[in-house]
This record gives C-alpha cells, structure tokens and sequence, in this order.
C-alpha cells in the first residue's frame, strides 16, 4: 500500500513521536529512515523500534548529496503497486473526507481552475479564496488509510498532498512537540508534497516539492494532508536552521556570527541557493541577537516559500490524540504484523 522514506537528522524533539505515529498506522516495517545523525541519543530511539520491523540506513552525506541517496533508496525498496512517500521529521499523515459527491464535484473543478490559471491573478484570488473557506476547518482523519489509498487512481502522473496546516510557533520551546503545540492555521492549499506510484517513480528532489515520474504532465490532487511542524519556537527553529546551513556547506561549526553572516548574503547575493528560507530567517535571527530584540514567532512560518497567510488559529490535537491511542509499542508491532498480511 506504502511506503514512507524518512529524511532526518539530530530530530530527537519529533523522531519518536513520528516513527510511534506513523509506524502504528502502516507497519514499520514499510518505513525507511535515511538519517545523517550524529547525535548518540538517536540511536538508543532506532534500538527499540529496529527489533519491531523499523528499517534505518545512516548517511554521512551533506544536504548537497542526498536527493540522489533518497532516490537511490527509494528505488531499492519501492516494492510493487506501493505509494511512495519522502517525508521530514515534521510531517505527519492525514486526509480530509471527500466532499459529498455534488459538492466535490463543484470544489474540485474550482481548485483545477485555480491551477490552470496561475496566470491571471484576479481569477486566481477569487477561486482560492472560495477553496479556502470551503476548507480550512475541514476535519481531518487518521483511520483509514488503507481505503485512501486504494482509491487513487494510478495513472503514471505524480500525486500532491494538497492540503497543509502549519503549527503555531510560541515563543519558548515546548517539552514535547507533538503533545503540547496544537494550535495551527487553518486547512490551505498547497503544492509543497509531491508523492509517487512505484510503477511509474523515477527520482524525488530533496524537499520532495516536484520529482519526476513517467508521466510527468499535470498531478493528481488528493486530500492527503501534512500536520506540519515547521516552526516551534525561535531558539529551535534556529538550530534546525543553523543544522541544514551547516549540512549544506554554507557556513562552518567555528564561524562567529559576522561570519555567517558574510558567507550567507553572499550565497544569497549568487541567486539560486537551496534553503533559501532557512537561510533568510537564520540571518534575521542573528540580526536579533546582536541588537537584544525579541524576534516575533510569528515570522517563522511566514519565512517558508509554500506559507500562506491565513485566518485564526485552530485547535488541533489529531495528531496528540492519536500517540495517546497507541498503547505501547505492541500496538506497533500488531499494525506491522497486519500490514504484512495485507502486502
């Protein structure tokens, strides 16, 4: 049915959470988790998920390398009639519910429109606008996977997970992630996630945005939805900032803050840099430390290129509620034993 291929590195905050959640509802055993860690504390997490089924593979590769290495290794266990998945510690599954068959009908030939017409953007704000209401408070589930996915339609085309919500930045870290942030924005369209079918994969870039597959002409859109904790709080945002700038060769371990500084705009000044949000946040965040100013949390989001600034906040605990469910890791272990009966 799937199979999830994992990017990660130094995640302690999400990697638990994630690999509880996700191997609960398709079997650990369907996970493959690429990690560049050097953080001795991830291992002793992989040393109680590995005997459940839970396959790692480590890279010492930088950020530069390793859209080749997740396409290689998506290739070599991509399996047969699976979707395929590449995913970042901070992204969780879900779906929204189809609409009832007229309404469907009506909103998906709105959101075809709002992409046929990227052009125009008169037309483009009314469409979207008209998708967002419709959507933005829609539930969300994590139940059925299995019926999801079985009624894709497999074409050669690639798949987007279309609808995103973004986690409410606060100002201090929280203890747990995935427990104690359940603020976020309300449902938006997105064309962040791109997925695949085994038949039809031929390579994923690093942040899974685009991607090729045999019929690259169009996508399909479906309701698979990211839970997205992109931004938690300044410091952490910070440091994961400051670990992909690093992965990536554009500053080193020993650079003062002048110096990073420096090295980015210039990175910045040649166009084209990859990261380029992470880039453009970390420098305002060295910005607020040498001038003693609070740096607004709600910048954080804002800085990604896919965020689009939406209406208040909703309460959402899916993903909360869900690892409270999973009693132990024998529950793991029976949803993996149950997806290999199904393969």
């Amino acid at each position: 049915m799937l199979k999830l291929f994992l990017m990660t590195k130094n995640e302690l905050e999400l990697l638990e959470d994630w690999l509880t959640y996700h191997g609960h509802f398709f079997g650990l055993q369907n996970i493959h988790v690429l990690d560049g860690s050097d953080d001795p504390r991830v291992d002793e997490i992989y040393d109680r998920f590995r005997p459940l089924g839970l396959n790692v593979h480590f890279s010492s590769s930088g950020l530069n390398q390793l859209a080749e290495e997740i396409t290689e290794l998506m290739h070599a266990h991509k399996g047969q009639n699976n979707f395929l998945i590449k995913l970042d510690t901070d992204e969780f599954l879900a779906y929204a519910p189809k609409f009832g068959t007229w309404s469907r009908r009506w909103h998906e030939m709105l959101r075809r429109r709002s992409l046929r017409h990227q052009a125009f953007k008169p037309i483009k704000s009314i469409l979207h606008r008209v998708t967002r209401i419709a959507h933005r408070n829609k539930e969300l589930r994590c139940d059925n996977f299995s019926k999801f996915f079985s009624e894709l339609p497999v074409t050669g085309q690639r798949y987007k997970a279309s609808l995103i919500t973004w986690s409410i930045p606060t100002d201090q870290p929280v203890p747990r992630i995935c427990r104690d942030l359940t603020q976020f924005t309300p449902l938006q369209f997105t064309d962040l996630k791109t997925f695949f079918h085994s038949d039809s994969f031929k390579c994923v870039d690093l942040g899974s945005h685009a991607g090729v597959s045999t019929n690259n002409e169009g996508v399909i859109d479906t309701g698979l939805t990211l839970v997205h904790y992109h931004s938690t709080s300044v410091t952490d945002s910070a440091r994961r900032a400051r670990q992909v700038l690093l992965s990536h060769g554009y500053i080193d371990p020993q650079d003062c803050s002048r110096e990073q500084k420096r090295k980015l705009l210039e990175i910045m000044a040649s166009g084209g840099a990859l990261s380029s949000h992470k880039i453009v946040f970390y420098l305002k965040y060295l910005d607020a430390l040498e001038s003693g100013v609070r740096l607004d949390p709600s910048i954080l989001n804002q800085q990604h290129p896919y965020f689009k600034v939406t209406g208040p906040a909703r309460e959402l605990t899916l993903v909360r509620s869900a690892l409270d469910s999973i009693e132990g890791y024998g529950s793991i272990l029976q949803a993996t034993k149950q997806a290999k009966l199904e393969e």
